[in-house]
């Protein structure tokens, strides 16, 4: 008995042994791998916060950049920014379409970018300010054909066609500003933007209207313009007398204000003498009247030349 259980046990402590080499000819061959793979997914996770990490603060920088740009007003300085941060979000696109409404509003006032209408240096000819609603074309169509195919960026898709419409009606290049506008009102739709659908409809319905208007006169046009022989047509009505005026009215009177209500003639008449009522004075009473006496009246004065008595007529009416 006391053999057969020795036996057993050193048959136990053998088995123990051959299990526990077999674990260690396994971290041999196994372990120094998975180290590597477990070191190799921790490099992979530092570094992909860490450029995570870089991209925000990069991006940040483009925005800081973008706005700095923005508070200076150059499109030149928008144009270098989005260069500089072409693919870091919408920086570049936002960049190029501020720098085109820039060059837009400056070509509808007639002054370089920056100007002044007050200073004579900084107006544009008519040469000019096309030359500007062309740049500016250009720049919103390199802000579309980048967001055209994005529908996740669709403000800056509008925003760019938008303005294509805007430099061909001012160019008056009505087929572009046509199609621009039709895809604006798509775009919008598309967006769930029903109110910017609707004012893109408004405006191509107003197209032709703006195709027939007549241009406007540039200074040069202006100076060329014969003035009118003032005898031609008669001499021009003073402005404070109509002609045409109903002569019971003031003369002089400014037309630009309204009139004043005139009273019917019967009214301006006034009313004969005897239906006025005379006032009737009364003494006033003595210390030695009585009570209980009427104080008299004087009686009424008596008219020279005249038997009767008659009252004193009263003061005519103003």
């Amino acid at each position: 008995m006391d053999q057969r259980q020795q036996k057993l046990t050193e048959g136990a402590g053998l088995t123990e042994s051959r299990l526990n080499q077999d674990f260690i000819d396994w971290l041999n061959k196994w372990g120094p791998r998975i180290l590597t793979l477990i070191l190799i997914v921790l490099v992979i996770y530092v570094a992909n916060d860490w450029w995570k990490s870089r991209q925000i603060e990069s991006r940040d920088e483009a925005f800081f950049q973008l706005e700095q740009a923005r508070i200076s007003g150059s499109p030149d300085a928008l144009l270098a920014v989005a260069r500089d941060h072409d693919g870091r979000g919408a920086v570049a696109e936002l960049a190029t379409i501020e720098a085109a409404d820039i060059l837009l509003a400056a070509a509808r006032r007639g002054v370089t970018p920056g100007g002044s209408v007050l200073m004579p240096d900084d107006a544009l000819d008519e040469e000019g300010k096309a030359d500007l609603y062309r740049r500016a074309a250009d720049l919103y169509g390199q802000a579309f054909r980048a967001t055209r195919a994005d529908s996740d960026r669709p403000v800056q898709r509008i925003a760019a066609r938008w303005g294509m419409a805007a430099t061909a009606i001012s160019l008056r290049e009505w087929d572009e500003a046509r199609a621009a506008l039709e895809d604006v009102a798509r775009f919008a739709d598309e967006a769930g933007m029903q109110r910017l659908a609707t004012v893109a409809r408004e405006r191509l319905e107003s197209l032709d209207e703006l195709r027939n208007a007549p241009p406007l006169l540039t200074e040069e046009e202006i100076a060329t313009v014969t003035p009118r022989d003032p005898g031609t047509f008669g001499p021009a009505p003073s402005p404070l007398v109509n002609p045409e005026a109903d002569p019971n009215e003031r003369p002089g009177m400014n037309l630009l204000m309204p009139p004043a209500p005139l009273l019917p003639d019967e009214e301006l008449t006034p009313p004969p003498a005897e239906d006025l009522e005379q006032p009737v004075e009364t003494a006033p009473a003595t210390e030695e009247s009585g009570e209980g006496e009427t104080p008299a009246t004087e009686p009424p004065a008596e008219t020279e030349g005249a038997g009767e008595s008659e009252t004193a007529p009263p003061p005519a009416l103003p």
